[in-house]
């Protein structure tokens, strides 16, 4: 799974979504784009819910509260960061 999120990721940079002088453009369609970012985003929306459900179900009953805290500050630092991070890597290009 983490390798196809890395090859997902890197498609997208060559995709024709902006102009860039650096890298060259494989995914020349707009559909493809879009049929790309769909998968994407329904396959990270899935998983997430999925760890979301299960994390409470995994731990002893007086830990749920704490696990499920736990697992929504996870997601918001991490949508955080991402992001931010996306600023930095915008710029770049």
């Amino acid at each position: 799974m983490h390798r196809q999120r890395i090859l997902a990721s890197t498609s997208f940079l060559l995709a024709n979504s902006s102009e860039h002088r650096f890298l060259p453009t494989l995914i020349r369609h707009d559909g493809t784009f879009i049929a790309m970012i769909a998968v994407f985003a329904l396959s990270n929306g899935y998983l997430t819910n999925i760890l979301l459900i299960m994390a409470p179900r995994t731990v002893a009953q007086h830990e749920k509260q704490l696990a499920s805290s736990t697992m929504a500050a996870s997601l918001s630092v991490g949508m955080a960061a991402g992001s931010l991070l996306s600023l930095v890597l915008v710029q770049m290009l």
